[in-house]
């Protein structure tokens, strides 16, 4: 919320909120130390191993790091606060080192991430359960029903509705290629997990790029139940994976760059899985790199847009603005190497600003609690 609107009401006790909604925003960084403090408790009061699917001490931890790393740069005058570097460090340090010690550890193969059998998984700190019982739309995860290119579920859905931005397959390095398959279907890749029946599934159209992840198939492919709007695979929050590259970022810190050895050897296990050749250096573009591609389609590249606008704010405009938004391309493929071609760029792209950067308050909301309109009150005395 925090990120998405700015500031927001800090809530404790839902039933008091419920017979008295006229309340206040709080700051922004009473909304953070807010959210640290409860991380830090959930830190060192959840259990250090638990069942498959329950968030543990290094689920907390993981996402303590994040958040330390995200405020960092918030309201510092262009830089990053080396004091929240530091906490953002010794949280992910704590669950780079001792995490697997606890079972966790990177899946060996990326696609397997996004395999339904697969849910709870080795790398998987955090990730919404769903519960799939029967053949009733909106108990399980929705994500097939949207994005897939046809009809995988065999139960009248796979809409198509969103698909790959001839940016972000501009950016994708021409090497990086499971991971871009495991994400997005290309011209000529197969799926030997899709219509297992029929002998596997091979994408053909060259005017776009589907959504791959999160596309388990039908019950017979997925080796789970699957129904319309309904599919069982479980959706990450939070990765171990993510946790690496906070560590890298979080040593790199107000640094152009870093050969630090701690940075490189977790900034690279997430690199060398996806079979890309390792860096002796990195810098905060190589991070956000990695972020994009590694997360793509997982909810995360506009938050990353925002921790960095938190201290960089005419670097993300810029980015933002020099983005091919809408634009229209085909894809094929020359040697085995994807080539994204622009056809048209969409002739009236938003200009982003800093009013693009947080969502308006609901007017609704507004209307029953005219409070949104005013200054925040702080929430600690």
């Amino acid at each position: 919320l925090v990120r998405l609107w700015g500031p927001v009401i800090i809530i404790e006790d839902n039933i008091k909120i419920a017979s008295n909604p006229i309340v206040p925003l709080n700051p922004v960084k009473d909304v953070y130390r807010f959210i640290i403090e409860d991380l830090e408790f959930a830190s060192q009061h959840l259990p250090v191993k638990d069942s498959p699917g329950r968030v543990t001490q290094w689920s907390a931890k993981g996402l303590l790091a994040k958040v330390y790393l995200t405020y960092s740069g918030y309201d510092n005058g262009g830089s990053r606060k080396q004091e929240y570097l530091d906490k953002a460090k010794a949280y992910a340090e704590e669950v780079c080192l001792n995490s697997e010690t606890y079972g966790y550890k990177l899946m060996n193969n990326y696609p397997d991430l996004f395999f339904a059998k697969n849910n709870n998984n080795s790398e998987s700190l955090f990730a919404l359960q769903w519960n799939v019982t029967n053949n009733y739309w909106g108990q399980g995860n929705p994500t097939q029903a949207y994005l897939a290119s046809e009809n995988f579920s065999g139960k009248g859905d796979g809409w198509n509705m969103a698909w790959a931005s001839y940016d972000l397959l501009r950016t994708y390095e021409d090497r990086d290629t499971i991971r871009r398959n495991a994400t997005f279907m290309t011209v000529g890749t197969h799926y030997p997990e899709l219509y297992k029946s029929k002998g596997g599934y091979t994408f053909t159209n060259t005017e776009q790029a589907s959504c791959k992840k999160y596309i388990i198939g039908s019950t017979e492919d997925a080796e789970v139940d699957v129904y319309i709007m309904s599919a069982p695979i479980a959706t990450y929050m939070l990765r171990l994976s993510d946790v690496y590259l906070t560590y890298a970022e979080s040593i790199l810190g107000n640094n152009p760059s870093t050969s630090d050895i701690n940075a490189l050897t977790y900034f690279n296990k997430v690199r060398t899985r996806a079979k890309m050749p390792a860096k002796p250096s990195i810098t905060l573009d190589d991070i956000y790199y990695e972020r994009r591609i590694e997360f793509a389609v997982e909810g995360q590249f506009w938050y990353d847009l925002i921790a960095r606008y938190y201290f960089q704010p005419q670097y993300v405009l810029a980015f933002m603005n020099a983005q091919h938004r809408g634009a229209t391309y085909t894809y094929t493929k020359e040697n085995g190497i994807g080539v994204p071609k622009l056809v048209q760029e969409y002739e009236f792209p938003p200009v982003a600003t800093a009013q693009s950067m947080v969502l308006p308050y609901p007017e609704a909301e507004v209307i029953s609690n005219p409070l949104l309109k005013k200054e925040p009150v702080p929430y600690y005395k």
